[in-house]
């Protein structure tokens, strides 16, 4: 699944998970985006 759906999924209101699980989900999305685009910048 692509980080952009899972970003989305994370984000969409009225999800009854726990915020703090959201929350989570979502700095680690974030991280593992800023992991990728240092690997591409590496690779030019």
């Amino acid at each position: 699944m692509p980080l952009s759906h899972i970003a989305a999924t994370a984000a969409l209101p009225g999800d009854k998970a726990d915020p703090r699980a959201r929350d989570s989900l979502k700095q680690e999305v974030a991280e593992l985006d800023q992991l990728i685009e240092q690997i591409l910048l590496a690779s030019r």
